[in-house]
């Protein structure tokens, strides 16, 4: 609760200071939304499908890796009581070297993933994103918020002629949801 009405208080604080300069001046506020913008473009279900690919692909072969040690493990389980203490030291060494790679092939492909993400999203966020700044242009607006940012809503009210997401969507060439579920 309280962090909510910090950032009520800061964005109050931002309005004041930034009208300042343009007193005298109507401020224009429009909202959109961003992310059912995104969600509705055909690139962004490709982008989707491309990195579900290189997910099951990665999936495949983590799950190979985690078969190769179980094996590994349950063979050495096995023959473990007729090892030396030499060869049961070794065995267990590759066991936790085995362990080792698995964990970085882990981290190496949600690296890889989280990259290529942002290599598919960034030419699309940035399309959104000039749409959006067209028609704040076109309309005049001094300002346009996202009307849900991080899942939860930045606006407490906001009057329905002020949502610009159908004009962004538009200028894109997106077609419209059957139902908006902004509304």
């Amino acid at each position: 609760m309280r962090t909510k009405w910090i950032g009520l208080v800061a964005f109050l604080a931002t309005t004041f200071v930034t009208s300042g300069p343009v007193l005298g001046q109507a401020i224009k506020i429009g909202y959109t939304d961003a992310q059912l913008i995104v969600a509705q473009m055909s690139e962004y279900r490709t982008i989707l499908s491309q990195l579900q690919g290189m997910a099951d692909s990665g999936q495949s072969e983590y799950q190979g890796l985690i078969k190769s040690y179980q094996e590994k493990l349950t063979d050495y389980q096995k023959k473990q009581a007729l090892l030396s203490d030499q060869a049961r030291t070794t065995r267990e060494q590759e066991l936790t070297t085995m362990q080792g790679e698995i964990q970085q092939f882990l981290a190496n492909k949600e690296r890889e993933l989280a990259q290529r993400e942002e290599e598919l999203m960034n030419p699309l966020l940035e399309r959104v994103q000039n749409a959006i700044n067209s028609v704040a242009g076109e309309r005049g607006l001094t300002l346009v918020l996202n009307a849900q940012a991080s899942g939860s809503p930045v606006l407490l009210y906001a009057d329905s002629s002020m949502d610009v997401t159908e004009l962004v969507m538009d200028k894109l060439g997106i077609p419209k949801p059957a139902q908006s579920e902004n509304q």
